[in-house]
Order: structure tokens, then C-alpha cells, then sequence
């Protein structure tokens, strides 16, 4: 392990040792990690940076010792040892063994996060996934616009980017915004100014985008990052500390924010095939085996057609439950579902507790959009939500405990 003095004596070293701070090297991991996951390469670059510049930075650091508490460790545990055992009894192995590889990777990203990133080196992660949102946000529409298609589905192949698989993907704009919105909450009211343009922006062609592509799920996302965001800023005055009374204003906000954009769901829904999703994987575990450990990870497949009738929809195959914690339940019995729980639940308690308001405003709206969308699409297959959830978890873990050491 070298120190800061140690690197002094190496005349080549002193351009670099901004650079090869621990911090800015772990944000460098995470950045380079999430921009390189739209390409599906072989050999894989998204992980490569991961594992190199983490790795790095992990060697400049002084102590290997992560800022975690002992619930963190019990939860990543937990997580590991369950998806292994599920991987184990698995009916398919091999698909199992994949996403086993790549939830260490992601315990790994959520350790850099939650050790290596300070509250400085927030605004960088935080620009990445802004960055990242409008990214997908252009490439969605030069590709409505040039591409001549005109189905959802088929411009969604066009763009073969490995975050983008269905129409309903586009919700990552949704789960971006508010690291874009985080910007606005700007002490410098030019740079706030220019922040609330971009956000307009930002949120009306990502309207445009979810009519394009017929999401309602990505319409549902921006409203609640947005009304997340505001009931987050709003609720604490400036530099004070959480108080009771505030906690229980939050839940309350969170609640009601999440019965209103399930109800304004459901109202426009006009499918049934997520509620025939759901009976499959909440009702197909016989065994006790199955219930504790699942069928294994990433094993559901759903062929609507060959299971019921009334919800014929042809050949269609689909391979996610579209609710996170019910798929939790069906690949990896009661011990993932806990698992899932625990890593959607533990960082938005943490969350209120931050005491800078812009970053608690960020991470809670953040984290409250992602279990909302939880409830009817996303699924951890997707390396972008797992990466998004570690990222998160790891933060709220970080600057709550820079707030109380």
C-alpha cells in the first residue's frame, strides 16, 4: 500500500496524484462501469474498468477497511449465499451461474460506492448518470426520427444497446432525472438557472419519447422522480437535523406518492399480462426447497399462451416476472426476497438521514422512483438496475456516514 508520502518521492507520480486519489479513482471506476454497459462486447469493457480502476484504487487507499456497519455485511452475505445456493438447485445452471458472476460484480461496485466515494465525488457520479440518462434520451430520438421505423419494438432492436431490450427500457430516463434535478439545488443561481433549462428540457422530450415508444411506465417514472424530488427538498429546512415528526412526514409523503402513481397506473392500464406474471410466480413453488431457494436465478420463463388462454398472447416467451421482488421470491425463494428487501429498504431509511439536503433530495428520489418501478418492471437481470441499486445503496451508506462518523 503506497501512502501519499510515498508517491511524492516519484517525480512521474506528480501529475498524477489527483488523479490517484482513492476517491477519484473509485468515482472513475463507476463511471467508466456505467457508461460502458449500453455495449455488449466481448471480452466485457464495462467490467474490465470496474475491476481495474477499482482495484487501483483499493491499492492507493491506506486502509482496506470498508465504511460499512455490520448490516451491510449480513446483507451482502445473505445476497451472495442465497443467489449461490438458488445457483446450485437451479433448473438451468448455466443462466444461474451468469448472474451469479456479475452480482459479485455489482457487491464489488457497491463497496467502492459506499467506501471510496466522498461527498465531493458525488456531484461526479451524479453528472454520470445524468449524462448517461441523456445519452439514452438522444439516442431514442435520432433513432424515432431517421430510422424510418414505426413500431416501439422495432426501433428498440435497432439500437441494440444492451440497456435498451423493450420499449418499457426508456424508464431509465426516469431513474436518471433526478441526478439531473440534483443540480438545480445549486447555491449559485446562474448555474441553477442553467440546470432548470436542461431539466425542462429533459423531462418534455422524454415525454415525447415515452409517447413515441408507448410506455406508460416511463410516463410513471418521470412524475414520480419529479414529485420525489420536491417532497424530498421541501420537507427538512436547510441544515437542520431529522426529527421525529419529519420521519413520519416523509413515510407519509413516500406513501401517498406511491398510492397515486399505482393508482394513475392501473387506471391507464389496459393489460392483464402483469397479473398473470405475478399469480405464475408467486404460486409456482411447491416444495419447501422451492420456497426457501427459488428455481434459481434468472430461470423465469413465461409463455403466456402455453400456460393460460385467457391471457393468450401467441408465441410470446417472456423472461422477467416485471416485479422485482416477486421474481426475488420465484428464482431465489424466501432468502432472496429478504435479500431484494433489504437492499431496496436500507438505503432510502438511510437516505433521510443525510443531513446535505441537495444529496438527501437526490438519493431519496432516486431510490423511491426505483422502488416504484420496481413494483411492475424492473428486474436485476438488467445489469444497468442492478449497477443503478449497488450505486445507491453504496452512496446512502457513504454520506450518511459522513454526516455521522
Amino acid at each position: 500500500m503506497k501512502s501519499e508520502e510515498q508517491l511524492a518521492e516519484y517525480p512521474a507520480h506528480d501529475g498524477l496524484k489527483q488523479l490517484m486519489q482513492p476517491g477519484s479513482l473509485g468515482a472513475a471506476a463507476i463511471v467508466g462501469y456505467i457508461f460502458f454497459l449500453p455495449l455488449d462486447t466481448y471480452p466485457d469493457l464495462a467490467t474490465f474498468v470496474l475491476v481495474a480502476l477499482g482495484l487501483l484504487a483499493i491499492f492507493f487507499r491506506e486502509s482496506l477497511r470498508p465504511r460499512l456497519d455490520r448490516i451491510d455485511y449480513i446483507v451482502i452475505l445473505l445476497v451472495i449465499v442465497a443467489t449461490g445456493i438458488s445457483t446450485l438447485l437451479s433448473v438451468d445452471p448455466a443462466r444461474s451461474l451468469r448472474f451469479l458472476v456479475y452480482l459479485c460484480f455489482n457487491m464489488f461496485l457497491l463497496l467502492l460506492a459506499a467506501t471510496l466515494v466522498s461527498r465531493r465525488m458525488v456531484r461526479v457520479v451524479a453528472g454520470c448518470l445524468a449524462l448517461f440518462g441523456f445519452f439514452h434520451l438522444v439516442a431514442l430520438l435520432v433513432t424515432s426520427q431517421v430510422s424510418g421505423l414505426v413500431t416501439a419494438n422495432s426501433l428498440i432492436r435497432h439500437l441494440q444497446m444492451a440497456t435498451l431490450i423493450v420499449p418499457n427500457d426508456a424508464l431509465i430516463l426516469g431513474l436518471c432525472l433526478p441526478s439531473l434535478a440534483y443540480f438545480t439545488l445549486n447555491n449559485d443561481v446562474r448555474k441553477s438557472l442553467i440546470s432548470c433549462i436542461a431539466v425542462a428540457l429533459y423531462v418534455s422530450f422524454s415525454v415525447y419519447v415515452s409517447y413515441l415508444f408507448q410506455s406508460k411506465l416511463t410516463l410513471l417514472s418521470l412524475a414520480a422522480a419529479l414529485l420525489a424530488m420536491a417532497a424530498a427538498w421541501m420537507t427538512f429546512p436547510r441544515g437542520e437535523k431529522l426529527k421525529r415528526h419529519d420521519k413520519t412526514l416523509i413515510i407519509s409523503t413516500i406513501g401517498l406518492l406511491l398510492l397515486l402513481s399505482t393508482s394513475a397506473w392501473y387506471l391507464g392500464n389496459q393489460s392483464t399480462t402483469r397479473l398473470s406474471l405475478w399469480s405464475v410466480a408467486s404460486t409456482a413453488h411447491t416444495t419447501t426447497s422451492e420456497v426457501l431457494f427459488g428455481a434459481g436465478p434468472n430461470t423465469f420463463l413465461y409463455n403466456p399462451k402455453a400456460i393460460e388462454s385467457e391471457f393468450d398472447k401467441g408465441n410470446l416467451v417472456i423472461p422477467w416476472v416485471h416485479n422485482l421482488y416477486l421474481e426475488a421470491y420465484y428464482d431465489q425463494g424466501l432468502f432472496g426476497l429478504i435479500g431484494i428487501l433489504a437492499l431496496t429498504i436500507i438505503p432510502l431509511t438511510r437516505a433521510m438521514r443525510i443531513e446535505d439536503r441537495s444529496v438527501r433530495a437526490m438519493l431519496m428520489a432516486s431510490m423511491i422512483t426505483f422502488c416504484l418501478l420496481a413494483l411492475f418492471e424492473i428486474t436485476l437481470t438488467r445489469r444497468f438496475y442492478f449497477a443503478f441499486l449497488a450505486i445507491m445503496y453504496g452512496l446512502c451508506k457513504a454520506q450518511t456516514k459522513e454526516a455521522n462518523p
